[in-house]
C-alpha cells in the first residue's frame, strides 16, 4: 500500500486514461490532463507553466487493501466528469457501487484511482468513478489528520492545506477538448484548489491571493498540528508580500503604529514591526483598510 498519491490536476474527464490509448493527437489528448502527472506519458519541470512553487506534486491519502468507508471509491455515478459534486452525494447513498479495493492499495499499479489525485473535490472528500468506468474517476486528497492534508509541491515545500481551502463551483465541468466541457487552456473552474493543481493552467494565483483565498493554504513552518493550522488559517492570517515581492509572510495583523510601521503575528506566534512602506502596494492599503474597519467597528 501507499499513503502518497500523485496530483493528475484538475481535470474530470477521463483523466486516468492512459495517454497510448485516447486515440487523438497529442495535443488533443492532454487537453484535460493538466497535472504533472498523467499515465503513460513524461512531464518535466520546464512544463510547469504556473511555477514550481504554485504546483502540486503529492498529497497524502488515506490506505487500505480492500473497500473501506475512509479509503472506498464509489462506481457508477452517472455524469460525474460534468458536476463532481455529485460524488459528494453519492458517497452518502446506502445503495452505491463500491469498488473492491481501496485507494492506495498497490503502489505500483500507476493509476489515477489507486496512486493519484486530483484538485477538484476538496481534501477528505470522497472518491468516485463514473458511469464510463474506473479511467473516468475523480478522487480525492485525504488524511488522518484533523482538517486538511499534507502536501508537497514542485519546489520541494511541504504545506497544510485545510479541507475548506476555495474549491470554485464544483457543480461545473472540467476543462477538456469534448464538446460541453471548459474551453481548452482556461483557468481552473475549481478555484485556488484548482489552479495548485494545474502546471500550465495559466491562473494568476496573485489574484487568488488579493482575493483572501489563500488563507487556507499554509506554510511549510507553521504550528506543530494540523488542528492549528486549520483554525490559525481561519482566524485572519494571510500572506503579506515585500514591494519587491521577494519577501513573504503568513502573519495576521495586530494593528498599525504610527500611521508608519504595522505590527503583525506569524504563525508561530512571533510579533513582527515592519514598516508600511516597504509592503506591497496592494498590502499597504489592505493594512490601512483594515485599520480603518477596526476603527469604525469600536465607534
Amino acid at each position: 500500500m501507499t499513503n502518497y498519491v500523485a496530483c493528475y490536476g484538475d481535470g474530470t474527464y477521463n483523466v486516468g486514461t492512459h495517454f497510448k490509448d485516447v486515440g487523438q493527437s497529442a495535443t488533443h489528448a492532454s487537453a484535460n490532463k493538466r497535472g504533472l502527472f498523467q499515465a503513460g506519458k513524461a512531464v518535466s519541470f520546464r512544463d510547469c507553466v504556473d511555477g514550481l512553487s504554485q504546483t502540486l506534486m503529492h498529497s497524502e491519502t488515506r490506505s487500505s487493501v480492500s473497500r473501506k468507508p475512509d479509503s472506498g471509491i464509489a462506481k457508477n455515478v452517472v455524469g460525474l466528469s460534468k458536476n463532481p459534486s455529485l460524488c459528494l452525494a453519492a458517497a452518502k447513498d446506502g445503495q452505491v457501487e463500491w469498488w473492491p479495493f481501496g485507494r492506495g492499495s498497490r503502489w505500483c499499479h500507476g493509476d489515477l484511482t489507486l496512486t493519484g489525485f486530483q484538485t477538484v473535490l476538496p481534501p477528505n472528500s470522497p472518491s468516485c468513478t463514473s458511469e464510463n468506468g474506473i479511467h473516468d474517476a475523480i478522487v480525492s486528497a485525504s488524511s488522518y489528520h484533523q482538517k486538511g492534508i499534507h502536501a508537497l509541491f514542485a519546489d520541494g515545500s511541504i504545506r497544510f492545506i485545510t479541507d475548506s481551502i476555495d474549491t470554485g463551483d464544483l457543480e461545473a465541468p472540467g476543462v477538456s477538448n469534448v464538446n460541453g466541457y471548459g474551453a481548452v487552456g482556461s483557468e481552473s473552474p475549481y478555484g485556488l484548489w484548482g489552479a495548485l493543481g494545474t502546471r500550465n493552467g495559466k491562473e494568476t494565483t496573485q489574484t487568488l491571493l488579493n482575493s483572501g483565498a489563500f488563507l487556507a493554504l499554509a506554510g511549510a513552518g507553521d504550528k506543530n498540528t494540523a488542528a492549528g493550522n486549520a483554525s490559525m488559517l481561519s482566524d485572519g492570517f494571510m500572506r503579506w508580500t515585500s514591494k519587491r515581492g521577494n519577501v513573504s509572510l503568513y502573519a495576521k495583523l495586530l494593528r498599525i503604529i504610527d500611521k508608519k510601521t504595522i505590527q503583525v503575528e506569524d504563525t508561530n506566534g512571533v510579533i513582527h514591526q515592519v514598516p508600511l512602506n516597504a509592503l506591497s502596494d496592494r498590502d499597504m492599503i489592505r493594512a490601512v483598510t483594515s485599520e480603518l474597519r477596526k476603527k469604525d467597528k469600536s465607534q
